[in-house]
């Protein structure tokens, strides 16, 4: 399932979100990072959880970014959403 280095969909998703404008692509990246590897949530990396969160949620799509944001604050209790 790991075809695709986590960094290069960590990179992409951050691409499609701040450079093209390309949400959805984004958040295709981000969820294939986050179902790909797992283990990042036991590694403690919230920031893929809450860049989808934050996404979903510019988009009105509440529940989806509650969802994904949910994850990133049981990592880390006081992360910020990314700027």
């Amino acid at each position: 399932m790991q075809d695709v280095p986590r960094e290069k969909l960590q990179v992409a998703g951050t691409y499609y979100e701040r450079v093209t404008g390309e949400w959805r692509k984004a958040t295709d990246a981000l969820e294939e990072l986050v179902q790909s590897y797992p283990r990042l949530q036991g590694g403690g990396e919230a920031n893929p959880y809450a860049m989808l969160g934050d996404l979903y949620e510019m988009h009105g799509l509440y529940e989806e970014a509650a969802g994904k944001t949910r994850p990133a604050l049981q990592i880390v209790p006081n992360h910020l959403p990314p700027s």
